[in-house]
């Protein structure tokens, strides 16, 4: 229940990136998923992002990409080709738990 009032209050639709920041196992962005264009999980830990493949594999959803690095360092290139150069897109970054360490990164 909690993850479908995310969805609706960041107003997932069918044209919506996700970016699952700080993804751990993938569990948010993976329960986002099913009604959005494509969700994008970043974790710095490489053990979570292997059980976060593997959670996608076990549930059959195919529409998303996990990325091994400091959130703050891959963030940009992650968007960058997942937006289509000239193309606007939906974009909602989800975060949690907050948490001290994402800085700018220079």
């Amino acid at each position: 229940m909690l993850y479908k009032k995310i969805s609706e209050l960041a107003n997932c639709g069918t044209e919506t990136i996700v970016l699952d920041l700080c993804c751990g196992t993938g569990t948010i962005g993976l329960c986002l998923a099913r009604p959005v264009r494509h969700v994008h999980g970043i974790e710095l830990s490489e053990d979570a992002v292997k059980d976060a493949r593997f959670n996608a594999e076990l549930n059959a959803i195919q529409n998303i990409d996990f990325h091994c690095g400091r959130a703050e360092k891959l963030v940009y290139n992650v968007l960058k080709k997942a937006i289509p150069k000239g193309q606007n897109a939906d974009i909602v970054a989800i975060l949690d738990p907050p948490r001290s360490g994402l800085r700018k990164y220079n």
